[in-house]
């Protein structure tokens, strides 16, 4: 019973690095500052009122975005796909 508990206790601590390695490597690729810079220029854009160039920067944005946290759950991308996301926007 004792080495079950153990085998459980390690296996719960396995997932939990596992889950903060995979954050780790989603903030790498996608930069805290880089999406904070990104909103306030969506923002900016929208406040002078050129909400054309605003919907072309989060239409770009979310498109990055969305590729990023695709990719994320694969451990290798061919650089096709590194490249449509790249040139989608």
């Amino acid at each position: 019973m004792e080495k079950q508990r153990e085998k459980e206790i390690k296996f719960e601590f396995s997932q939990k690095k596992i889950k903060e390695r995979e954050m780790l490597a989603l903030r790498a690729q996608m930069n805290p500052h880089f999406i904070f810079n990104s909103m306030n220029a969506i923002k900016n854009l929208i406040m002078t009122e050129r909400t054309e160039g605003a919907i072309h920067y989060l239409d770009n944005f979310s498109s990055l975005l969305r590729g990023v946290l695709q990719n994320s759950k694969r451990e290798t991308i061919t650089v096709e796909d590194e490249l449509e996301y790249q040139y989608a926007s």
